[in-house]
């Protein structure tokens, strides 16, 4: 394995070949729109402290501080800022359901329009077989990284290797850049590096954080876990960002003559016992579902904005940027004055299996419940048709006239749910990867 200095003196190498390509090809690009996904980034990450370098870029865009994931899982949040649907509507509600052909995404819209598609993903969630492809001329889904010594949480895993880390994924995604063609350039850009196994994105020994894993599903965990988990889980956003800052620098210096629009986000956060949680997928609590959001663009003038955003506004935003029609698209261009009404935001836990989730206090609470969220206005309400709480770990139900409109919708998009709700891929595979990585038990 390479070390830490040596990647960065690949990441260098690459994009240097990048800027050279594109100095180089007859034709330069005059229009470039990324979109960059970083798996498992809580808001409150996006800071100086923690990423220096990428919030230096974030401070000149326009950032979102009230931005809420579709779902606290990694493939319906991607499908949902692909489609600009929720995830009751698409069908994807869970990891390892495909997003369905009948779908027209953001990249599909984008190729139509004459724009060269490549996306380069970071871990095996987001593998072509999950449908997130449709639009994309290339796709990268090469990982280097297998799981902790052959196993994770107990499961043997043999011959596959699952996730790529900062270095190696911004490597491919400058070479992506610069292979393809034509005035009009689309890249997807997916990082892992937050996610768990807590500690390898920095160098460390990610042994130990291996079995704090174990430790959390057996309801032993300490506080003195979580914290250890914390620091390395910062270790590792650090480390992106130190690389990810050189890829965005890259970006800037081509900005004179390629009109660049970028777009930064995350697909959902992580919990470190805030709400009796540890990592993701069960909860619609605030470190699971708030995260970052910054359009970086010419276009859009820089600043704060503290009007509610999901992902789902993400579909027309990024149309919008590069002057496409996206009347047609659900959810908001954020590029936009917010209206005067706001609408609410509102998305999905992970839902990860029928087993329950195991609380930090070794309490085993119901996968599904609560099951949907509703930001509306300065309130976020979790639960389902039955029941509606604030902020989830507050013990406060709504009750009353103000509950019935909500628990209605929660009622529909349950309805909506099962009736647009895809299977599960089913070979071996698939199942045993999904089930490494902890998304089923």
């Amino acid at each position: 394995m390479r070390s830490p200095a040596a990647r960065l003196v690949c990441v260098a190498a690459a994009l240097a070949w990048w800027g050279l390509a594109l100095a180089c090809s007859e034709v330069a690009p005059k229009q470039r729109l990324v979109l960059i996904t970083v798996d498992t980034l809580r808001a409150d990450s996006l800071n100086e402290r923690h990423m220096p370098k990428t919030f230096a870029f974030a401070e000149r865009g326009l950032r979102f501080d009230r931005c809420y994931a579709a779902s606290s899982a990694t493939q319906p949040t991607h499908a949902s800022i692909f489609t600009g649907r929720h995830p009751w509507e698409h069908g994807v509600g869970r990891n390892g359901i495909p997003l369905g052909p009948d779908h027209d995404t953001v990249a599909e819209k984008l190729r139509a329009a004459g724009f060269a598609t490549g996306a380069v993903v970071a871990s095996f969630a987001l593998e072509r077989r999950f449908g997130l492809d449709q639009g994309f001329d290339q796709y990268d889904q090469r990982f280097e990284h297998m799981l902790v010594q052959g196993q994770w949480q107990g499961e043997e895993v043999e011959g596959r290797r699952f996730y790529g880390l900062g270095p190696t994924v911004l490597e491919k995604a400058a070479a992506t850049l610069a292979s393809l063609a034509g005035p009009k350039q689309f890249l997807w850009l997916h990082l892992f590096d937050p996610h768990e196994p807590y500690g390898d994105a920095a160098g460390g020994d990610i042994a130990y954080p291996s079995r704090i894993r174990a430790l959390a599903s057996s309801g032993a965990l300490e506080p003195g876990h979580l914290r250890y988990a914390r620091r390395l889980y910062n270790a590792d956003v650090k480390a992106l960002d130190t690389v990810l800052g050189a890829f965005l620098e890259r970006l800037e210096h081509d900005a004179p003559r390629v009109e660049t629009h970028v777009v930064f986000t995350s697909d959902h956060g992580e919990s470190f016992g805030e709400d009796g949680s540890f990592t993701h997928g069960y909860r619609v609590s605030p470190e699971q579902i708030h995260v970052p959001c910054v359009v970086m663009s010419p276009s859009v003038a820089p600043g704060v904005r503290d009007d509610p955003a999901g992902s789902r506004d993400l579909a027309p935003t990024l149309l919008s940027l590069v002057g496409l029609d996206a009347s047609g698209v659900p959810g908001r261009d954020l590029t936009r004055p917010p209206p005067d009404e706001l609408p609410g935001v509102f998305g999905m836990s992970g839902e990860y299996g029928e087993t329950p989730e195991v609380r930090t206090d070794g309490r085993e609470v119901a996968a599904t419940a609560p099951r949907y969220y509703a930001v509306v206005g300065d309130h976020l309400w979790a639960g389902d048709a039955k029941a509606l709480r604030e902020d989830d770990r507050a013990e406060r139900p709504l009750a009353g006239p103000r509950a019935v409109p909500l628990r209605e919708q929660f009622a529909d998009f349950e309805q909506q749910r099962q009736r647009n709700e895809a299977p599960l891929l089913q070979d071996a595979t698939t199942e045993e990867a999904l089930k490494a990585l902890g998304y089923f038990e």
